[in-house]
C-alpha cells in the first residue's frame, strides 16, 4: 500500500482484487492464509500483530504522525470488529526503529501526542521521543497484555550499519520490510 502517516487501514480479504500500490493506508490486516502483508519503514516503528485463537494477522507503520493518530490501536480495534478478535488473545511486535537516544522532536510534535495519551510526558524527555513506548502504550491501552508484546531495543538510527535510517542516511536511504503472513 502508499503509506501516508495516516490511520487508514485496509482490509486484504477473498473479494479483494485491487493494486495495492493505489491503496493509500498505513496498517493492513487480514484473515487469509499465505497472504503476505507488510510496510515498508526507515526510522518509523513497525508493529506487527497476530491472534492465533481467530488466525488474523495485521502490521502498521507507525512513524509519530501515525502513532500519535492510534494507529497500533485502531489495528487492534479493526481487527476485533473484522475478525472477533480478542486484544487479550492478540501476539504484537514492535520492530526496529529509531530510539529515544536518537529522536529529537519539536514541540509540535509533542503537542499532538499530549492530545491523545496522557502519559505522553513520561515519553518525551528533554525534546527526544520514544516512540517504541508509545506504541508499547497504545496497544496496552488496546488490550493487549504487556507479556504479549515483544519490543526491539535496537535503534535503526544508531546502527544504520544493518538497517536504513532516514535522519541518519540524510533523508536519502532505502526500506526495511517487515512482514506477516498466516500458514495454512
Amino acid at each position: 500500500v502508499k503509506q501516508v502517516h495516516g490511520d487508514s487501514i485496509h482490509i486484504v480479504d477473498a473479494e479483494d482484487k485491487k493494486s495495492y500500490e493505489k491503496v493509500a493506508a498505513d496498517a493492513i490486516i487480514t484473515n487469509l492464509k499465505n497472504a503476505v502483508i507488510g510496510i515498508l519503514t526507515a526510522d518509523c516503528v513497525p508493529v506487527l500483530i497476530y491472534d492465533p485463537i481467530k488466525r488474523a494477522a495485521g502490521v502498521s507503520h507507525a512513524g509519530w504522525k501515525s502513532a500519535a493518530l492510534g494507529i497500533a490501536s485502531k489495528t487492534v480495534k479493526a481487527m476485533t470488529k473484522t475478525f472477533g478478535s480478542n486484544p487479550s488473545d492478540m501476539l504484537a511486535a514492535i520492530g526496529p526503529s529509531i530510539g529515544v537516544c536518537c529522536y529529537n522532536v519539536n514541540s509540535d510534535v509533542e503537542n499532538e501526542f499530549k492530545k491523545r495519551y496522557i502519559e505522553a510526558s513520561f515519553y518525551i524527555k528533554d525534546g527526544r521521543l520514544d516512540l517504541k513506548s508509545m506504541n508499547l502504550l497504545d496497544l496496552k491501552q488496546a488490550g493487549l497484555r504487556k507479556e504479549n508484546i515483544s519490543v526491539s531495543n535496537i535503534c535503526t538510527s544508531c546502527r544504520n550499519d544493518i538497517f536504513f535510517s532516514y535522519r541518519k542516511d540524510a533523508l536519502i536511504t532505502g526500506r526495511q520490510l517487515s512482514f506477516i503472513m498466516l500458514k495454512e
